[in-house]
């Protein structure tokens, strides 16, 4: 359960579950970047079961859905999907990126952690541009989910200062605060993005050109540029459909695969499935790889 949601927030939403449509048996779990024990309390108070803080680690959220689930704890271990280069290793030390637990909290993925990187870096850009327009508009509410998403995000990928400059200034944005205050807080913010944004570029760069970045992360990697094996195609699709569907980290492979195979053939139709899949939003990639079978399968 998300705690920062629009409207109702996740501390509503589960109140209502368990008062309103009386369903008390259904394991609810909080998920947010608020770890402070407080926050936990106000979960708990609310009828959650337990409460994961971002950034989490693997094994322990495994742990706690299966606890709340009823099922057995696995014994899982996570490792690195190939051994990072020392230069990667040193760059990410010299900006100050945690990188071995944010990999370790993506399964050992570093290609999950490549195509996160370059997502999180292009919103990043953008942010301190939204933020002004927030305090422009006098938007508050919208400022501190983007401040609060910023801060989730930086410390999932191992950016720790920037999280810490960012938590703060979260706490800082309410309701009732004036446009004056909105745009403090906003040239804030975007002095610590600006500060954090050469060394994670600077971690991509490393990332993109060591000998074991993944295969077709970059548009000159896409070589193949013969007519579109449909039946190939479409058989890559449905394999990829079963992984969306469990939650398969492998998706993350196949979606690589499908761009380097038949990403000239298909003329851009498969870059927001990969968009999606890179982000982890699995959800979302479910219908366009159902789409796009459906117009092969035509």
């Amino acid at each position: 359960m998300d705690l920062q949601m629009p409207v109702m927030d996740g501390l509503a939403a589960t109140r209502h579950i368990r008062s309103v449509l009386k369903i008390t048996d259904l394991p609810i779990v909080a998920m947010s970047a608020n770890a402070m024990a407080s926050d936990r309390e106000a979960c708990m108070a609310a009828g959650m079961n337990d409460h994961v803080g971002k950034p989490f680690d693997l094994n322990n959220l495994v742990h706690i859905l299966c606890e709340v689930t009823g099922r057995n704890r696995p014994e899982i271990t996570t490792q690195w999907s190939d051994p990072l280069p020392l230069g990667v290793l040193q760059t990410a030390q010299r900006e100050g990126i945690d990188l071995d637990s944010a990999v370790n909290r993506l399964g050992g993925r570093q290609d999950a952690y490549q195509r996160l990187l370059a997502t999180f870096l292009k919103d990043l850009l953008a942010m301190p541009f939204q933020l002004q327009d927030f305090a422009t508009a006098a938007k508050p509410l919208e400022a501190k989910r983007l401040l609060h998403t910023l801060k989730g995000l930086a410390a999932t990928l191992g950016a720790t200062d920037l999280a810490q400059n960012i938590a703060p200034l979260v706490q800082q944005v309410q309701a009732q605060t004036s446009g004056h205050r909105l745009s403090q807080v906003a040239d804030q913010a975007g002095a610590a993005i600006r500060a954090a944004s050469p060394g994670l570029l600077a971690l991509l760069a490393a990332l993109q050109q060591s000998p074991t970045q993944m295969p077709g992360s970059a548009i000159d990697d896409v070589i193949d540029t013969a007519p579109l094996d449909i039946p190939a195609c479409f058989e890559m699709l449905r394999a990829l459909e079963t992984q969306l569907q469990n939650a398969d980290m492998d998706a993350i492979q196949t979606v690589t695969d499908l761009q380097k195979r038949f990403g000239p053939a298909m003329r851009g139709q498969l870059d927001l499935l990969g968009e999606a899949v890179g982000t982890l939003d699995f959800e979302a990639a479910l219908p366009i790889c159902r789409t796009l079978m459906e117009s092969l399968s035509v």
